[in-house]
């Protein structure tokens, strides 16, 4: 599997999306890796792809809202 720092670090230096700086809005943990596959491959389904954008702007909406 891939990671975000490995996108960053093989991406060619001419492609914005290598020097853009990024903010972390959202993150999960897991204690098991099998765990964290099977999150990963059902917010890669249609439907989790749907709960993550769901998640997303449910925190988008309450930073720029003032509440969080």
């Amino acid at each position: 599997s891939v990671n975000f720092n490995d996108h960053r670090r093989f991406a060619p230096l001419n492609n914005i999306c290598a020097t853009k700086p990024f903010k972390l809005i959202f993150y999960e943990t897991f204690t098991e890796k099998k765990d964290a596959t099977a999150q990963k491959v059902f917010y890669k389904s249609g439907y989790g792809r749907e709960v993550l954008k769901g998640k997303l702007k449910i925190i988008l909406i309450n930073k720029y809202s003032g509440i969080v």
